[in-house]
């Protein structure tokens, strides 16, 4: 591709070291198209608002390095994000199929261990936890305790 300067031939690489490395010589090129919506983010933008994000999943949900945190959602710009910062920190995503319900899901949920469920709007309400609030710390299994909202990230790291 011309115009890039990014050595992906890196074998240990992350995608925080690709992004990372983007943002270094091409901060304001358009990292995404997203259709449905007519919108775009640039590089140094999208960074931005993972790093808002690790912000926020690290000191309202507790999340840390290691953590197992399901998302349930569809493909859009939201997952990406949400999917880079936990990546980002060090933790773990755990993708749940978004036609899953009841049982099926909880059963994931149950069996991966996770201690974090992500859920976008359109899936609140269909397992545990059962409540209407995008982001669940886990508790004794019977629901969760809301610790944020997803969608408005906060300061810059």
């Amino acid at each position: 591709m011309t115009g890039w300067k990014i050595d992906l031939t890196k074998i240990h690489c992350t995608t925080a070291d690709l992004l990372r490395e983007a943002c270094k010589t091409s901060k304001d090129r358009t990292f995404f198209h997203y259709v449905p919506r007519r919108s775009e983010e640039t590089y140094g933008g999208f960074q931005d608002k993972v790093n808002r994000m690790c912000n926020l999943l690290e000191s309202e949900g507790g999340i840390q390095r290691g953590a197992k945190v399901c998302i349930m959602a569809d493909n859009s710009p939201e997952l990406l994000l949400t999917f880079s910062a936990i990546t980002n920190m060090g933790a773990i995503w755990v993708p749940v199929n978004s036609q899953f319900i009841g049982e099926s899901l909880r059963y994931i949920i149950d069996v991966s261990d996770a201690s974090h469920i992500c859920v976008s709007d359109e899936y609140r309400g269909r397992g545990r936890p059962s409540r209407a609030d995008p982001l669940y710390r886990r508790d004794d299994g019977a629901g969760g305790e809301k610790v944020g909202d997803i969608r408005e990230p906060r300061e810059t790291r």
